[in-house]
């Protein structure tokens, strides 16, 4: 039987000008996922669908947004959104993002 993956659910911060890394805020992340998308709108990152269990792979659709210069996180609206995936990809040029098949 093949190994499941291992899901951390934590995150971190990195500093391209001081080489450093820091620890984010993982309160209101979405749940720690594979297969999700990531995209940065230039002041935030935004995380989409993935796959959430080890076991199955059950594809989800929902997820979250990171303002970095607040630390917080936010859940995405699902209303009129996308249906559940992963292995997808996803584009955004702000104020709009898309997340589609791959």
């Amino acid at each position: 039987m093949p190994q499941c993956p291992t899901f951390f659910g934590d995150g971190a911060i990195y500093d391209l000008a001081s080489d450093t890394w820091s620890p984010m805020s993982m309160t209101n992340a979405p749940s720690p996922r594979e297969a999700h998308s990531a995209v940065w709108s230039g002041t935030e990152m935004i995380v989409f669908g993935g796959a959430t269990t080890m076991l199955d792979g059950t594809p989800v659709n929902d997820g979250a947004i990171y303002p970095l210069a607040t630390d917080t996180w936010r859940p995405i609206s699902t209303l009129n959104g996308p249906g559940a995936r992963a292995d997808h990809a996803a584009v955004c040029s702000a104020p709009r993002c898309s997340s589609g098949a791959a």
